[in-house]
Protein backbone atom coordinates (compact mmCIF):
# COMPACT_ATOMS: atom_id res chain seq x y z
CA UNK A 1 0.00 0.00 0.00
CA UNK A 2 1.45 3.37 -0.98
CA UNK A 3 -0.08 6.44 0.65
CA UNK A 4 0.57 9.72 -1.16
CA UNK A 5 -2.02 11.84 0.70
CA UNK A 6 0.03 12.81 3.78
CA UNK A 7 2.39 15.10 1.86
CA UNK A 8 5.15 12.51 1.83
CA UNK A 9 4.91 9.10 0.24
CA UNK A 10 4.57 6.28 2.75
CA UNK A 11 4.67 2.57 1.95
CA UNK A 12 2.98 0.02 4.21
CA UNK A 13 2.93 -3.68 3.56
CA UNK A 14 1.06 -6.79 4.49
CA UNK A 15 3.04 -9.86 3.50
CA UNK A 16 2.53 -13.60 3.65
CA UNK A 17 -1.24 -13.31 4.00
CA UNK A 18 -2.53 -16.81 4.66
CA UNK A 19 -6.29 -17.49 4.72
CA UNK A 20 -7.67 -20.98 5.34
CA UNK A 21 -11.37 -21.92 5.32
CA UNK A 22 -12.87 -25.29 6.13
CA UNK A 23 -16.36 -26.77 6.58
CA UNK A 24 -17.82 -24.42 3.95
CA UNK A 25 -21.18 -26.16 3.52
CA UNK A 26 -24.89 -25.58 4.11
CA UNK A 27 -25.76 -26.05 7.76
CA UNK A 28 -22.12 -25.95 8.86
CA UNK A 29 -20.09 -23.44 10.84
CA UNK A 30 -17.27 -22.20 8.62
CA UNK A 31 -13.91 -22.46 10.33
CA UNK A 32 -11.31 -19.84 9.42
CA UNK A 33 -7.69 -19.05 10.15
CA UNK A 34 -5.89 -15.93 8.94
CA UNK A 35 -2.29 -14.90 9.51
CA UNK A 36 -0.03 -12.20 8.06
CA UNK A 37 3.06 -10.10 8.46
CA UNK A 38 1.61 -6.60 9.00
CA UNK A 39 4.20 -3.81 8.71
CA UNK A 40 6.72 -6.46 9.78
CA UNK A 41 9.12 -9.08 8.44
CA UNK A 42 7.63 -11.74 10.74
CA UNK A 43 4.10 -13.03 11.39
CA UNK A 44 2.40 -10.71 13.85
CA UNK A 45 -1.32 -11.08 13.10
CA UNK A 46 -3.39 -14.21 13.72
CA UNK A 47 -7.17 -14.59 13.64
CA UNK A 48 -8.96 -17.90 14.00
CA UNK A 49 -12.46 -19.05 14.76
CA UNK A 50 -15.78 -20.01 13.24
CA UNK A 51 -18.98 -18.43 11.93
CA UNK A 52 -22.24 -20.03 10.96
CA UNK A 53 -24.24 -21.94 10.20
CA UNK A 54 -24.41 -21.19 6.47
CA UNK A 55 -27.87 -21.11 4.91
CA UNK A 56 -28.84 -22.51 1.47
CA UNK A 57 -27.49 -19.37 -0.24
CA UNK A 58 -24.17 -19.84 1.63
CA UNK A 59 -24.89 -16.66 3.59
CA UNK A 60 -24.67 -16.02 7.35
CA UNK A 61 -28.07 -14.42 8.19
CA UNK A 62 -28.22 -15.47 11.87
CA UNK A 63 -24.57 -16.31 12.34
CA UNK A 64 -22.96 -17.23 15.58
CA UNK A 65 -19.37 -16.04 15.65
CA UNK A 66 -16.51 -17.23 17.82
CA UNK A 67 -13.04 -15.85 17.13
CA UNK A 68 -9.64 -15.03 18.60
CA UNK A 69 -7.36 -12.19 17.55
CA UNK A 70 -3.68 -11.99 18.36
CA UNK A 71 -1.37 -9.12 17.38
CA UNK A 72 2.29 -9.29 18.39
CA UNK A 73 4.75 -6.38 18.28
CA UNK A 74 2.94 -4.31 15.64
CA UNK A 75 5.14 -1.26 15.01
CA UNK A 76 2.96 1.86 14.93
CA UNK A 77 5.57 4.21 13.39
CA UNK A 78 4.42 3.42 9.84
CA UNK A 79 0.83 4.12 10.90
CA UNK A 80 1.98 7.60 12.01
CA UNK A 81 3.40 8.12 8.53
CA UNK A 82 0.03 7.22 7.00
CA UNK A 83 -1.51 9.94 9.22
CA UNK A 84 1.00 12.43 7.81
CA UNK A 85 3.29 12.45 10.86
CA UNK A 86 6.99 11.61 10.67
CA UNK A 87 7.36 7.83 11.16
CA UNK A 88 10.13 8.33 13.71
CA UNK A 89 7.88 10.62 15.77
CA UNK A 90 5.93 7.70 17.20
CA UNK A 91 7.93 4.80 18.57
CA UNK A 92 5.27 2.40 19.74
CA UNK A 93 4.39 -1.29 19.62
CA UNK A 94 0.94 -2.80 19.95
CA UNK A 95 0.23 -6.25 21.40
CA UNK A 96 -3.24 -7.70 21.88
CA UNK A 97 -5.11 -10.92 22.64
CA UNK A 98 -8.86 -10.65 22.17
CA UNK A 99 -11.70 -13.17 21.99
CA UNK A 100 -15.30 -12.59 20.99
CA UNK A 101 -18.30 -14.86 20.89
CA UNK A 102 -21.91 -14.16 20.00
CA UNK A 103 -24.26 -13.29 17.19
CA UNK A 104 -24.93 -10.42 14.85
CA UNK A 105 -27.21 -9.09 17.60
CA UNK A 106 -25.09 -9.47 20.73
CA UNK A 107 -21.46 -10.39 21.35
CA UNK A 108 -19.29 -10.87 24.41
CA UNK A 109 -15.62 -9.92 24.26
CA UNK A 110 -12.65 -10.39 26.55
CA UNK A 111 -9.01 -9.62 26.14
CA UNK A 112 -6.16 -7.23 26.63
CA UNK A 113 -4.21 -4.62 24.73
CA UNK A 114 -0.70 -3.43 25.56
CA UNK A 115 0.82 -0.34 24.00
CA UNK A 116 4.51 0.27 24.54
CA UNK A 117 5.34 3.91 23.85
CA UNK A 118 8.87 5.10 23.36
CA UNK A 119 9.94 8.60 24.37
CA UNK A 120 8.60 11.24 21.96
CA UNK A 121 9.58 14.69 23.27
CA UNK A 122 7.80 16.39 20.35
CA UNK A 123 4.55 14.91 21.70
CA UNK A 124 5.36 15.70 25.34
CA UNK A 125 6.31 12.10 26.16
CA UNK A 126 9.75 12.37 27.76
CA UNK A 127 10.12 8.75 28.86
CA UNK A 128 8.97 5.35 27.65
CA UNK A 129 5.53 4.27 28.92
CA UNK A 130 3.53 1.07 28.89
CA UNK A 131 -0.27 1.35 28.69
CA UNK A 132 -2.30 -1.82 29.28
CA UNK A 133 -6.03 -2.32 28.93
CA UNK A 134 -7.86 -5.49 29.93
CA UNK A 135 -11.60 -5.82 29.58
CA UNK A 136 -14.64 -8.05 29.66
CA UNK A 137 -17.73 -6.61 27.99
CA UNK A 138 -20.90 -7.27 26.03
CA UNK A 139 -21.93 -5.34 22.93
CA UNK A 140 -25.58 -5.10 21.90
CA UNK A 141 -25.29 -4.56 18.14
CA UNK A 142 -28.99 -3.74 17.67
CA UNK A 143 -29.20 -0.91 20.22
CA UNK A 144 -25.45 -0.11 20.02
CA UNK A 145 -24.96 -0.30 23.77
CA UNK A 146 -21.76 -1.45 25.47
CA UNK A 147 -21.97 -3.13 28.87
CA UNK A 148 -18.53 -3.00 30.52
CA UNK A 149 -18.50 -5.83 33.05
CA UNK A 150 -14.89 -5.24 34.01
CA UNK A 151 -12.14 -3.07 32.55
CA UNK A 152 -8.78 -1.96 33.82
CA UNK A 153 -6.48 0.64 32.31
CA UNK A 154 -2.89 0.72 33.59
CA UNK A 155 -0.32 3.38 32.81
CA UNK A 156 2.87 2.39 34.58
CA UNK A 157 1.86 2.39 38.31
CA UNK A 158 -1.53 4.07 37.82
CA UNK A 159 -4.45 1.61 37.59
CA UNK A 160 -7.96 2.79 36.71
CA UNK A 161 -10.98 0.48 36.87
CA UNK A 162 -14.16 0.90 34.82
CA UNK A 163 -17.58 -0.75 35.20
CA UNK A 164 -20.87 0.35 33.66
CA UNK A 165 -22.69 0.98 30.44
CA UNK A 166 -22.35 3.22 27.42
CA UNK A 167 -25.58 3.63 25.45
CA UNK A 168 -26.13 5.02 21.95
CA UNK A 169 -22.61 4.38 20.64
CA UNK A 170 -23.58 5.56 17.14
CA UNK A 171 -25.20 8.88 18.09
CA UNK A 172 -24.87 10.87 21.31
CA UNK A 173 -23.36 8.42 23.80
CA UNK A 174 -24.83 8.24 27.29
CA UNK A 175 -22.33 7.14 29.93
CA UNK A 176 -23.20 5.44 33.19
CA UNK A 177 -19.72 4.34 34.19
CA UNK A 178 -18.07 3.97 37.58
CA UNK A 179 -14.36 4.86 37.58
CA UNK A 180 -12.09 3.73 40.39
CA UNK A 181 -8.39 4.10 41.00
CA UNK A 182 -5.76 3.56 43.62
CA UNK A 183 -4.04 6.42 45.37
CA UNK A 184 -2.95 9.19 42.98
CA UNK A 185 0.26 11.12 43.56
CA UNK A 186 -0.53 14.66 42.34
CA UNK A 187 2.93 16.18 42.80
Amino acid sequence: FIDRLGGTESTSSIRNLDVALSKVAVGENVKFAISANVLSESKNLEIDGSAGPLDAALALPEAQVDFNLKITDLELGPVAAIAGLPADLIKAKLNTNMSAKGSAKQAAATGNVTLQLGAAPALGINQALTVSISQKSELDLQAFNLNIQQAEVSVEDLVIGLVGQIKNLTSTPELDVKVTSGELDMQ
